[in-house]
């Protein structure tokens, strides 16, 4: 049986998608007067915000960028924030099973701890590591193994779920199952062995089934 149950938190527990969507809209249209096609925002899917502003916009400011994109995320968040179905019913039954569960995230501690808090979740989620505790990020496993510290757990004992290439190499570099979320948009790798999922589950349900199989 495994132990521990990593989730990535954007676009795998919680729908934030159009929130990012319209985030990065908002700071395109404020900085370059118009907004961006869809794909070359999907494309950031997974990657670490100041990675992709510094790629995106390489001659302007990061904490300028930055202020643009996350001042009008925090104002907006309320409208467009939900959990995918099922999520919540899932994280309560894992944890009522025993499992200790985290989220391995590139998001800030502050924005996601205060979604956390929000939808009642920070009750069962109890680890978690994010951009603002490490240099080094996903697909590299050192995130995962300095989570899996905190949980007690080792990656043999361990499922990471996420609906990028990143969180599923992040996975399967540090040794743990790897499960991908069927309502992922974010660009995958399907050429590169390391980004190829376990298992990929097409619901909530699939993944418990899934994990209780294991």
């Amino acid at each position: 049986m495994k132990k521990a149950i990593v989730f990535d938190f954007d676009g795998t527990l919680m729908n934030t998608n159009n929130l990012i969507v319209n985030s990065w809209q908002h700071t395109f249209k404020k900085i370059l007067g118009h907004e961006m096609d869809l794909e070359t925002i999907y494309g950031t899917f997974g990657e670490t915000l100041d990675y992709s502003i510094s790629r995106l916009f390489p001659d302007l400011d990061l904490e300028y960028v930055k202020d643009i994109y996350h001042s009008y995320q925090y104002e907006v968040a309320d409208e467009y924030l939900e959990l995918f179905d099922g999520m919540d019913e899932l994280v309560q039954k894992l944890y009522k099973d025993g499992y200790e569960i985290g989220i391995l995230t590139s998001r800030n501690r502050k924005s996601l701890c205060m979604y956390l808090e929000n939808f009642q979740l920070d009750q069962y989620i109890k680890y978690n590591v994010t951009f603002d505790d490490t240099d080094i990020h996903k697909p590299d496993p050192r995130p995962m193994y300095m989570l899996l510290d905190k949980m007690g757990a080792k990656a043999e004992d361990a499922v990471m779920i996420g609906d990028s290439k990143y969180d599923i190499g992040c996975g399967n570099n540090a040794g743990a199952s790897t499960i991908l979320v069927e309502w992922s948009v974010a660009n995958m790798d399907e050429e590169d062995e390391v980004y190829k999922a376990d298992f990929i589950a097409k619901s909530a349900d699939e993944i418990y089934e899934i994990i209780k199989s294991l």
